[in-house]
């Protein structure tokens, strides 16, 4: 847990037996995540509100390999192309450059 004391952004209503709040340091974020109430709400909570960040990762999603891996059509396939007759086909319309000569 005493990573995470840079990560915290918000400490309130955290108090001591005294009800005098604490200031966030490591120890006493060692101490509140060794309450045995306080402690497993605090790491459910951090846990659901990183893990989606973490997921998230660079946007991209995790690669599947094997069978898996295909990847869904967006588009059908395109029709057929007859094959060309080189002798009857269209010239090409990209002007080809004089010879000289």
């Amino acid at each position: 847990m005493r990573a995470l004391a840079g990560q915290i952004i918000a400490w309130e209503g955290v108090t001591d037996e005294a009800d005098q709040a604490l200031t966030l340091t490591p120890d006493a974020l060692d101490a509140f995540a060794a309450h045995p109430l306080a402690g497993p709400v605090f790491a459910r909570a951090y846990d659901a509100m990183v893990k989606p960040l973490l997921a998230q990762g660079n946007a991209s999603a995790n690669s599947l390999s094997g069978d898996t891996a295909v990847g869904i059509d967006t588009a059908p396939d395109a029709p057929p192309v007859a094959p060309v007759d080189a002798a009857t086909a269209l010239p090409s319309a990209t002007p080809r450059k004089a010879q000289k000569g």
